[in-house]
């Protein structure tokens, strides 16, 4: 098998990615991507200034959680981010990231940590929906064609 150059695993990465949103969508969640979530005070005497410049991958801002328990729901504010190799493999990267999720956490985001093949198997789409948030079944292509002949919902070959 040949290997996948970077432009064809970016190629992918992406229609992936953006699958895995349009299911989340499909739902009925508020799905927005590259959410800048740092909502302190200005501060530029602080180095480095805040707010910060920190972002999620992909963010479900008041979303709507169901408990089956009474059919209770609760709102909460999920952030996604996708984990990969590069400047997590530094102590100075890592810590940063420990840093930018503790800061999401006092601001009341619930954080989940995916890597990419997560987003690609599925298995993204299963955590969030053992904790309660609405998730689309996966698409059987019946919501018709578009002109490459790809499925229009997910984008899947048909």
């Amino acid at each position: 098998m040949a290997r996948e150059s970077k432009e064809d695993r970016a190629d992918r990465q992406g229609q992936e990615l953006w699958r895995f949103i349009q299911v989340l969508a499909a739902a009925g969640n508020v799905v927005e991507e590259e959410v800048k979530f740092d909502q302190r005070e200005a501060d530029t005497t602080q180095e480095p200034p805040i707010p910060r410049k920190w972002r999620f991958d992909v963010a479900l801002p008041c979303c709507r959680l169901a408990y089956m328990a009474g059919g209770v729901y609760r709102i909460e504010n999920i952030a996604i981010e996708i984990e990969g190799y590069g400047r997590h493999q530094s102590m100075k990267g890592f810590t940063a990231d420990l840093e930018k999720y503790g800061e999401a956490f006092a601001q009341g985001w619930t954080l989940l940590r995916v890597s990419r093949a997560m987003i690609a198997d599925g298995t993204a789409l299963d955590v969030l929906a053992r904790r309660g948030v609405r998730v689309e079944a996966p698409c059987q292509h019946s919501s018709g064609q578009t002109t490459e002949g790809n499925c229009a919902r997910c984008g899947a070959a048909r």
